[in-house]
């Protein structure tokens, strides 16, 4: 795992909403928080994925984290200006939050 990878899963939140699930931190506040502690760095939805499953303790979907970054960009949840990018060559798309 990367230091990335640890550093998401292992420092405070920022922001902490709960999910009914045992008191884990929701998706959405694990994906706010990556980009927030993060801006700059280029994620693939993929990437997302795999760091928020390791905090809630199952395997979460690609399309569930994008799902998440589109509510991020709502003004309900923060109005964050999210960026997005396709990968040459790749049908992969990246992710970022200008610093």
């Amino acid at each position: 795992m990367t230091q990335l990878a640890m550093d998401i899963l292992t420092k405070p939140r920022l922001v902490r909403v709960v999910s009914n699930d045992n008191d884990r931190p929701s998706q959405l506040s694990i994906v706010r928080d990556s980009f927030l502690k993060h801006p700059g760095t280029r994620w693939t939805a993929y990437q997302l994925a795999l760091a928020v499953g390791v905090v809630v303790g199952r395997k979460v979907s690609d399309s569930g984290i994008t799902a998440r970054i589109r509510d991020l960009r709502k003004p309900q949840h923060g109005g964050l200006d999210i960026r997005c990018a396709k990968l040459p060559g790749q049908e992969s798309r990246v992710y970022w939050l200008e610093p």
